[in-house]
C-alpha cells in the first residue's frame, strides 16, 4: 500500500531538518527528486526538506532548562505544538510522494475553511481536523512568567475555522498526549474531557507570537507548504 511504503521510507530516511527564520512554525520544500510512477524510487532526503522556526526550538530548549516553578508545563506544550507541526508537514510530504516529479497540489476536496482555494486544498490542516476534531492554535498567556519565550495556551476551534469560537485544551490532555498515553482521534467523550470546562467559548483575534533575539514579538501562524 502506498501510504505504508511512504511511512517506511520516512522512518528509515527522514528528510533533513533546518532551523531558520520564517513566518510560521514549519514548512516543507520540495527538491528535484525524480521518481515518477515508481514509488520505490522515492528518497525522502533528496525529495524534500523540512524547516522549523529556530526561535520556537530555542524557546523550547530554554523552557526545558528552567525550573518547574518558572516554566510549569511549557516544555510539554512546546512538544505538543511541534508534534502537530511536524505531522502537518508530513502530510505535505505524502502529497509530494504521491504526485511524483510534478509540483504537488493538495486535492481541492481536502479543504478547511480559511485555507486553500478553489484549485487546491490544505492537507496539513485537513489532517488536524480529522485527528483532533478541529484546528489547534496557541495564544498568548499574559501572566506566563516566561513572557515572550512561553509556549502559549492551546485552543481548539471545533468548527474548523481559524476565526471561530475556541475552547481551551486541558493541560492534562496535552500531558497525556505527549506521554503517548491518550488516543489521537478524540471521540466525543475524549474531546469533552480534553476541553477545559471552565474556559467556555471565546472569540480570539490575537495570533500566537514568538520572540526575536531583540526581544520583539512577531506573529506566528501555519503557512501553506510550497510542497502542498
Amino acid at each position: 500500500m502506498a501510504v505504508n511504503l511512504f511511512l517506511q521510507k520516512i522512518r528509515s530516511s527522514f528528510p533533513f531538518v533546518f532551523l531558520t527564520l520564517f513566518d510560521g512554525e514549519g514548512v516543507t520544500t520540495k527538491e528535484e527528486g525524480e521518481w515518477g510512477n515508481n514509488l520505490q524510487n522515492y528518497e525522502p532526503q533528496r525529495a524534500v526538506w523540512l524547516a522549523l522556526h529556530s526561535h520556537i526550538i530555542d524557546n523550547m530548549l530554554f523552557a526545558r532548562q528552567q525550573s518547574k516553578e518558572l516554566a510549569g508545563h511549557s516544555y510539554a506544550l512546546f512538544k505538543f505544538q511541534m508534534v502537530i507541526t511536524v505531522a502537518h508537514e508530513i502530510c505535505h510530504m505524502l502529497t509530494n510522494f504521491l504526485t511524483g516529479a510534478d509540483r504537488p497540489h493538495t486535492p481541492p476536496g481536502l479543504k478547511v475553511a480559511g485555507y486553500g482555494n478553489r484549485m487546491t486544498g490544505e492537507s496539513g490542516r485537513w489532517w488536524e481536523v480529522q485527528m483532533f476534531g478541529g484546528l489547534v492554535e496557541f495564544y498568548e498567556n499574559q501572566r506566563d512568567p516566561l513572557g515572550a519565550r512561553q509556549a502559549g495556551v492551546p485552543y481548539l476551534m471545533t468548527n474548523d475555522n481559524p476565526k471561530s469560537p475556541a475552547r481551551q485544551l486541558s493541560i492534562n490532555y496535552v500531558l497525556d498526549f505527549v506521554d503517548g498515553s491518550t488516543l489521537f482521534i478524540p471521540s466525543s467523550g475524549i474531546l469533552k474531557r480534553a476541553l477545559d470546562d471552565e474556559t467556555g467559548s471565546s472569540w480570539f483575534k490575537q495570533r500566537n507570537f514568538r520572540t526575536t533575539p531583540e526581544g520583539h514579538l512577531q506573529s506566528s501562524s501555519y503557512i501553506i507548504s510550497p510542497a502542498g
